[in-house]
């Protein structure tokens, strides 16, 4: 079995070196985006420490690097050019991964977990009832999350929230172009070759990607609504019932803590995070941090060696 593990990364490099040097195996192949705001001269260092060090699997880097914002459409544009460049060779499953994530369980214990529910999809997805405000994420226009970000507060984010209320009171609704039930949950998923197939296809029509155009955090649902619309929805691997979003929890094999907010982030894990996380049952987790908290990621490194 041949697996594609696609790298989303814009920092913390030495862990991203960590992170290759364990999937360094013959089966496996490695697709990097560097986000463009890393400087050239850093990303050809990267590039050259990253292509030195691997000696099993193969390893590119994508072609074109997008300027990547929190919360806007460009993180999409990244996730379509991983999964295009990394879908020109037949691999049987395709995980995406940040640059902060480390697997939790030793190679061949993944690999055979992969082996033995073979055909599932492993993508994680909430059914949001037709009155939640996360709607509002797709029903309106966000021209401005581009220069927004994560400052959703700031002088420009409020400018945008103002530019709600006109669109609120003409009726703009772009969710009439999408199906009724509404999915989203975290980005990172692990699917089959047939899945990235045809979901590169509904997304080559340009009136399927517009959907998700000038939205906000379109990352989060736009593989979801995809995947729970089709022919897939029966393949993905059920975890749980999560009563609180009136839907399904499905297990996209990976650990992470949330902090509470306005817009909450994942958690960086620390050495009081060890136990909970080796014994999670989870394949991989994030986020880690080998510049603030090094000790934890040598430590998972050392249980999961082979």
């Amino acid at each position: 079995m041949t697996h594609a593990y696609m790298i989303l990364a814009h920092n913390e490099f030495a862990l991203l070196a960590r992170l290759v040097s364990v999937l360094d195996y013959p089966c496996n192949s490695i697709y990097i985006h560097i986000d463009k705001k890393v400087k050239d001269d850093v990303f050809g260092q990267v590039k050259r420490q990253l292509e030195g060090s691997v000696k099993q699997a193969s390893l590119a880097f994508t072609a074109r690097r997008e300027d990547v914002v929190w919360g806007d459409f460009s993180m999409v544009e990244a996730e379509l050019l991983l999964l295009r460049e990394a879908s020109a060779v037949h691999h049987d499953y395709y995980h995406l991964l940040s640059g902060t994530d480390l697997p939790i369980k030793p190679h061949s214990e993944i690999t055979r977990f992969f082996e033995e529910n073979a055909g599932r999809e492993f993508i994680q997805g909430y059914r949001f009832p037709p009155r939640s405000a996360t709607r509002w994420r797709l029903r309106y226009y966000y021209p401005l999350q581009h220069v927004v970000g994560r400052h959703l507060l700031g002088p420009l984010g409020l400018l945008q929230w103002a530019l709600l209320l006109p669109q609120m009171l003409v009726g703009v609704n772009r969710l009439r172009r999408l199906p009724k039930d509404f999915y989203k949950s975290r980005q990172w998923f692990s699917a089959t070759h047939e899945f990235v197939a045809d979901l590169l296809e509904f997304y080559s029509r340009d009136e399927n990607l517009r959907a998700y155009r000038m939205t906000m955090i379109p990352d989060e649902s736009f593989v979801q609504m995809f995947a729970f619309h089709s022919k897939y929805r029966e393949r993905i691997f059920l975890h749980k019932r999560y009563p609180g979003y009136d839907g399904l929890v499905c297990n996209n094999m990976r650990l992470d803590v949330w902090a509470k907010g306005f817009h909450g982030s994942p958690v960086t894990f620390t050495m009081d995070d060890l136990a909970r996380i080796m014994e999670s049952g989870q394949l991989w987790a994030r986020k880690f941090s080998f510049e603030k908290h090094p000790d934890v990621v040598e430590a998972i490194l050392e249980r999961i060696a082979e």
